[in-house]
């Protein structure tokens, strides 16, 4: 039986903060993070990812009313085992918004903190649906990695 850790959610105005420890090393969690095989495998063959500053992100999905919507952004800092950065913005917004993975290693594995902050750049009318969204698709994504981690583990 597989069970998914919990993801810790924090949020103020700019950022949303989640949190999850994974049953995997700093670098095994690198891999699955910046690996197109292994990104595919949890997150979907969907998204794209070049982890090298500069490199591009693009996920392709389809939103509840069946419109096919557009996130992309570009790597600003990788440093194998510890972080990944990136722009992120939906087509369509006005400004985009940076993502961190910061890999923290701990005695039984790793927790991977996830920082997507500057959502104040983006209209203040849009701001709390959105980052309700993406809180709960991030929450999802995580409970995702680690699944797919812990299956690789317990095998």
């Amino acid at each position: 039986m597989t069970v998914v850790p919990e993801v810790f959610v924090h949020r103020d105005h700019d950022t949303l903060v989640l949190a999850i420890e994974l049953p995997a090393t700093a670098a095994r969690v690198w891999s699955a993070l910046t690996e197109p095989v292994e990104i595919h495998a949890w997150w979907g063959d969907y998204v794209t990812l070049d982890a090298r500053p500069g490199g591009r992100f693009v996920e392709r999905w389809t939103d509840q009313g069946g419109s096919g919507v557009t996130t992309a952004g570009t790597v600003t800092r990788a440093v194998p085992g510890q972080l990944l950065e990136l722009t992120w913005a939906d087509e369509g917004w006005s400004a985009a918004t940076t993502v961190a993975f910061e890999i923290q290693p701990l005695a039984s594995g790793c927790r991977l903190r996830l920082e997507h902050r500057g959502w104040a750049g983006l209209p203040e009318d849009e701001r709390d649906e959105l980052m309700e969204d993406h809180a709960a698709g991030w929450t999802r994504q995580l409970k995702r990695l680690a699944a797919y981690l812990q299956q690789e583990a317990s095998a």
